[in-house]
């Protein structure tokens, strides 16, 4: 992976799926993936996510050459694809085992095993940013099971240029 001076951008299966499939969306949101997308293409940010992403692409397409589009992306050196191991699945049961038996009823949340690889995954490589449509995600943005990791939506900042 390139130096780590840029940012570190998580994408989730939701955010992939928009990309691949050109999936219609807010104008905004589509507008923040194509952003974020140039920004890796252009090596001024780098993107990570697990091996949960390609097994839920293929379950929800079946697609072969969806596979094969995101196999070239991952052939960039500042895309990076994370192997489900020992530390990322014993953080995802702590993540899921937190909400499961939270204390408060209302702080009780199910958490489903590929999004909390997904959100482990995130947490200990550190990204900047998780990125998700998943508003089930959303909502954990800044503590996700006491670890701090900030979830949105991908943006980017629009530049003005002086002429």
């Amino acid at each position: 992976m390139t130096q780590r001076k840029s940012p570190l951008y998580y994408w989730d299966t939701s955010i992939f799926v928009t990309w691949l499939t050109n999936e219609v969306r807010d104008s905004g949101e589509l507008a923040g993936v194509a952003g974020i997308a140039t920004e890796i293409h252009q090596g001024r940010a780098n993107l990570l996510t697990c091996e949960t992403t390609f097994t839920e692409i293929l379950d929800l397409f079946g697609d072969p050459s969806l596979q094969q589009k995101m196999g070239q992306l991952f052939r960039r050196p500042n895309v990076v694809r994370v192997s489900i191991d020992s530390r990322v699945s014993e953080l995802a049961g702590k993540i899921r085992y937190f909400y499961q038996s939270a204390t408060d009823p209302s702080q009780r949340r199910s958490i489903k095993t590929p999004d909390s690889q997904h959100l482990a995954s995130a947490i200990l490589y550190k990204a900047s940013e998780f990125h998700t449509f998943d508003t089930g995600l959303l909502r954990f943005s800044g503590n996700v099971a006491g670890h701090n990791l900030a979830i949105c939506k991908p943006s980017v900042n629009q530049l003005v240029l002086n002429v």
